[in-house]
């Protein structure tokens, strides 16, 4: 009876160390394509939990994701640089809700720095805020690098869901952050 507990015991340690992994978040990556309206980076499920990397530049400066949201849903919104990167001047963050105009996203008056194990990376949080409305539908986020910056690496995080993508290998995904945090 005693190795019996001792098993389920350890079954359920293991279980608990190794969830955070099987349950991590869906990593995307932006394109240059992304930078139009008309061509956003789509998420169809605005609550399951989505890191989506990209880059801003001189020549492609304005990121657009497209986020679809049910009917009275409100969902986190966050955008984090790589820890090496000084995180200010901050990059505009602006969301467009369903039949409304551009409203801005500000940014924290204290960055944040945290280590994030899934893509084994530290990050500093410049912005904070929600998306997501009684009407629901689909929500577009912009973020646009300022025009003092050469460029900037970005993490747009949003959603409240914990589920890992099928068919993502996770190793790659993880070499993929990698690259983009280093530039």
């Amino acid at each position: 009876m005693r190795r019996r507990v001792a098993f389920i015991s350890s079954a359920v340690i293991a279980a608990a160390v190794l969830a955070p992994v099987a349950a991590a978040h869906s990593p995307l990556f932006f394109t240059p394509k992304n930078g139009s309206p008309a061509t956003p980076l789509r998420v169809a499920d605005g609550t399951v939990s989505i890191a989506a990397y990209g880059r801003l530049t001189g020549a492609s400066p304005v990121l657009h994701l497209d986020v679809q949201l049910p009917a009275g849903a409100r969902e986190p919104l966050e955008v984090l640089v790589p820890a090496e990167t000084a995180p200010f001047p901050s990059v505009r963050v602006e969301v467009k809700a369903p039949g409304t105009g551009w409203r801005p996203v500000r940014p924290l008056a204290k960055p944040q720095t945290f280590f994030e194990p899934y893509g084994r990376q530290t990050y500093i949080r410049t912005h904070r805020g929600s998306i997501g409305s009684a009407v629901g539908g689909s929500f577009l986020v912009r973020v646009t690098l300022p025009a003092k910056l050469a460029r900037r690496f970005v993490c747009v995080a949003t959603g409240s869901r914990e589920v890992f993508a099928e068919g993502v290998d996770l190793s790659s995904a993880q070499q993929r952050i990698r690259a983009w945090a280093r530039g």
